[in-house]
């Protein structure tokens, strides 16, 4: 069994905790979705660093064995220095769920 999370709300939690214990996965697309809001609340929308950053994670997410890790570790290094943004917070409670489903 391998057990895929899309982005909802509270999907992780219920995988672990519900579920036997086997393979966990997150959806590539809302991932890459909240990664590029991520980036998005950290450089301003549309410029030219967040679709620089954006197009590099996300080869990161896909492409990469330890991928989800290292996204994660970008996250939480933008939500330290956003943290007072409403977005920062969105994508760090994001964030939370992907450490549960993720590794």
């Amino acid at each position: 069994m391998v057990k895929l999370a899309d982005g909802a709300k509270d999907n992780g939690t219920y995988l672990s905790d519900a579920l036997p214990t086997s393979a966990e996965v997150v959806d590539f697309y809302p991932a890459a979705e909240h990664l590029k809001h991520a980036f998005e609340v950290a450089y301003g929308k549309n410029s030219p660093k967040a679709r620089t950053q954006c197009e590099t994670y996300r080869h990161v997410l896909c492409d990469e064995h330890d991928g989800v890790e290292k996204v994660i570790r970008a996250w939480v290094y933008l939500w330290l220095a956003n943290r007072r943004s409403s977005g920062a917070h969105q994508q760090g409670r994001y964030t939370d769920q992907c450490r549960a489903v993720g590794r």
